[in-house]
């Protein structure tokens, strides 16, 4: 039984998120609030901080919805969860996220969201346990190869492996 190691990511520990990946949400309690946002400008950090995870820092744009006022706000987050790699469908996923901390402006719209970060937070951790933040790309070779061989994905300071079996 032969290994094979892919690695996947690999760029000296910091790397740009994936620019096509930039999620969005919606998040609320009908008649009481909502909050709107979208993460862009990701950049992570792979295995830097704490073995297998990684570490994403970015900003989001929020929209805050709360008794009958709007708050626009941004918030610069930092998060870090659990890649899983999804042989079936060559995806990485990421999950069990962990808010680290968190940063924003203006004031006012940091006071109404301390309210609501438990639910941003749970709001986030389910929008990237469902959604990849990166797909095996099938028409390019070496991805189509990578996607036929990898069965599970280990994390290295600076880098993601997917490790598979040729046999």
């Amino acid at each position: 039984h032969a290994q094979l190691i892919l690695v996947f990511f690999s760029i000296g520990g910091v790397s740009p998120c994936w620019p096509e990946w930039s999620p969005s949400l919606e998040l609320g309690i009908p008649g009481l609030f909502s909050v709107d946002y979208a993460l862009k400008d990701l950049v992570t950090q792979i295995g830097q901080t704490e073995s297998n995870r990684v570490e994403m820092s970015g900003l989001v744009d929020t929209l805050i919805r709360l008794s009958g006022k709007t708050y626009p706000a941004k918030l610069h987050l930092t998060f870090d969860a659990v890649p899983e790699y999804n042989a079936q469908e060559g995806a990485l996923y990421l999950k069990n996220l962990r808010i680290l901390r968190w940063s924003g402006e203006p004031n006012s719209a940091m006071e109404q969201l301390q309210d609501v970060m438990p639910l941003l937070s749970d709001g986030v951790a389910a929008l990237l346990s469902q959604m990849p933040v990166y797909t095996l790309d099938e028409s390019d070779m070496k991805q189509m190869l990578i996607k036929k061989f990898a069965k599970e994905i280990k994390v290295e300071k600076g880098r993601l492996e997917l490790i598979g079996g040729m046999f």
